[in-house]
């Protein structure tokens, strides 16, 4: 198990070059609006660009990149511009977990898959719950699968007192992936619906102690391949 002040890089980090610490974003087309922020695709470089929230302060993001918790999405710059704030990262802005549920069955997502973005999001809501941090606003579309299929969480306005709020959104996305991605392992789901009740009862520690078995990427490459296949296709389409 790595250490929680060592995180592991994913295959983003590793492969994909940082945007240039420029002085101000180059936002291209906006992707998508979520409660952490609005994505853009950036002009001038690989990865994203994440508009954050206004009012969340550029520091709060520093000290929480500082942090080095494990299975949060890289940060490689802050910028400033114009009294908002913007992060880039490595990471695409797609798919998020929302994006892979909206796909439907046909991306081959399976029980073990469930366990493995429940498990990484468990994760590091706890390492995030013991710095006295929460994170608040966890949705399937704050959770970014990387192209090596890592779950990535998207925490840019964590704060105090969400520890209630994290754990029944945490236990909703377990009842959420059960059905959606376990639907040929009744033993699994149930497992996975009894993993929320322990989140919500007992906390994060009994409920990922509890998962299920977990796959390793390759069935979630092979989605997000297949997910930016389609949306590629969708996009030549429009044109």
């Amino acid at each position: 198990m790595s250490d929680a002040r060592t995180p592991q890089a994913t295959s983003a980090e590793r492969s994909s070059p940082p945007c240039p610490p420029v002085g101000r974003p180059a936002p291209g087309p906006a992707v998508r609006e979520t409660a952490q922020g609005t994505w853009y695709l950036p002009a001038d470089c690989p990865g994203s660009l994440l508009r954050v929230p206004v009012g969340v302060d550029a520091g709060a993001i520093r000290r929480l990149r500082r942090l080095g918790l494990p299975g949060l999405m890289p940060i490689v710059t802050i910028l400033e511009d114009e009294g908002r704030v913007w992060v880039a990262t490595p990471v695409p802005s797609g798919p998020t977990v929302d994006d892979l549920l909206a796909r439907g069955p046909g991306l081959g997502l399976g029980p073990g898959d469930a366990a493995a973005v429940l498990g990484a999001v468990g994760r590091s809501l706890r390492a995030l719950h013991t710095r006295g941090l929460g994170h608040g606003a966890l949705h399937p579309s704050e959770i970014v699968i990387a192209p090596d299929g890592a779950p990535l969480l998207v925490a840019v306005t964590t704060g105090p007192g969400h520890r209630e709020c994290d754990l029944a959104a945490w236990a909703d996305l377990a009842w959420t992936l059960a059905d959606a991605w376990c639907g040929s392992d009744a033993v699994v789901a149930g497992e996975l619906r009894g993993c929320a009740d322990l989140a919500e009862v007992v906390g994060l520690g009994a409920a990922l102690g509890a998962l299920p078995f977990a796959t390793g990427g390759v069935g979630r490459q092979r989605a997000v391949r297949s997910w930016t296949a389609g949306t590629a296709c969708a996009a030549g389409q429009m044109r």
